[in-house]
């Protein structure tokens, strides 16, 4: 069985939830200032772990 594609996709979902986590502190205007800055981290890195599995499912999985 070909686990590759599915990891992909498991890793994709959680970037997206990482994502919407820090989305959600940072629009929170009743969080501290340093509270929705410590949540771009978590935006970001949820945006990066989504961008790099998407780019794996495109460019990698259809060849394995």
């Amino acid at each position: 069985m070909e686990y590759l594609a599915p990891s992909l996709g498991i890793v994709l979902g959680l970037g997206g939830l990482l994502a919407w986590q820090g989305f959600r502190v940072i629009v929170d205007k009743q969080q501290s200032l340093e509270a929705r800055r410590k949540a771009m981290w978590k935006l970001n890195g949820g945006l990066a772990l989504a961008a790099i599995s998407m780019a794996g499912i495109t460019f990698i999985a259809p060849n394995s």
